[in-house]
């Protein structure tokens, strides 16, 4: 029988990301993902405000998770014993 491992991490939001978008953001979230319907103004800024993030540039020092390097580290390590 042969073992496989599934490595999933999810990612966080980029440093350099502007904070009040970010705090926006998250306000945002909870009343769209939890507080029942709300208007689609609500829905459509918090809409504009996942894209960017998700579309801001990442690299090695605003997001280490996205650079690769903590997943590329449990990889070798999870190598090793196998």
């Amino acid at each position: 029988m042969k073992t496989v491992i599934v490595l999933a991490m999810h990612g966080i939001p980029p440093n350099d990301y502007p904070r009040a978008e970010l705090a926006e953001f998250f306000r945002l979230h909870s009343v769209v993902e939890g507080a029942g319907p709300v208007g689609r103004e609500v829905q459509d800024r918090y809409a504009v405000l996942h894209r960017k993030m998700r579309d801001w540039p990442r690299n090695q020092d605003n997001d280490p998770f996205a650079a690769g390097q903590v997943a590329r580290f449990l990889t070798e390590q999870i190598a090793r014993f196998s």
